[in-house]
């Protein structure tokens, strides 16, 4: 029936389409005005798939053109958004610790996001989703000076040489922690290898994946 269709769906994967275009051309500003023009987040529920493609675009052009308060309100509004969705707490955390251990500012969030990943990953250590987690909890603490969680640490360690991510933060916890230069540079070098052969960038936290938003 033709109340049941699903304008806003529509308009807002039309939209997505045009910002990314628009932030591929690194034309930033013009994405902005866009997203303004266009009524900007009044419109649009902040979901999972919002946030990974209509709101991303935004991102990207807030992080890239130097607006570093407003991404930062922006993520800020994400992270406090809706209590009980856990996914866009998790990625709204994760950009939030890397804008703020990237540019070393706003301590106290970078403190909160942490200890909300902590606490997630507590309820749900076997959850394929918070073990995805250990990585960005390991490498803050270690960027803050925080003592890791001995038990977090050690499932840690079971995923190094798997991916590039956690075998670059081991060899951080080797230079910081252990201060062996040897074997910081080893899990480097090794991370570099697997960055090349997956086609990743190491030596951060994760970032969330971003998925294309086709209009069919």
């Amino acid at each position: 029936r033709k109340n049941d269709f699903d304008w806003n769906s529509v308009l807002e994967t039309i939209l997505t389409n045009y910002m990314r275009i628009l932030t591929k051309q690194k034309k930033y500003t013009e994405t902005l005005t866009l997203f303004e023009t266009c009524n900007g987040t009044k419109d649009f529920v902040l979901s999972e798939r919002s946030y990974l493609n209509y709101f991303s675009q935004i991102r990207t052009a807030l992080l890239e053109s130097g607006n570093l308060e407003d991404y930062f309100t922006f993520l800020n509004t994400a992270f406090l958004y809706d209590p009980n969705d856990l996914q866009v707490k998790i990625f709204a955390a994760n950009d939030l610790l890397k804008l703020c251990t990237t540019f070393n500012i706003k301590p106290e969030q970078t403190k909160a996001c942490l200890d909300f990943l902590k606490n997630a990953y507590y309820k749900e250590p076997t959850s394929p989703q918070m073990k995805k987690q250990l990585n960005n909890i390991v490498f803050t603490c270690l960027e803050i000076g925080e003592d890791v969680p001995s038990d977090i640490l050690q499932t840690f360690i079971s995923t190094i040489g798997k991916n590039p991510f956690a075998t670059a933060t081991f060899g951080l916890y080797q230079f910081k922690i252990k201060h062996n230069l040897e074997r910081g540079a080893y899990y480097y070098d090794k991370a570099i290898a697997l960055a090349r052969k997956s086609g990743e960038s190491s030596n951060a936290i994760e970032r969330t994946e971003e998925h294309t938003s086709e209009l069919q």
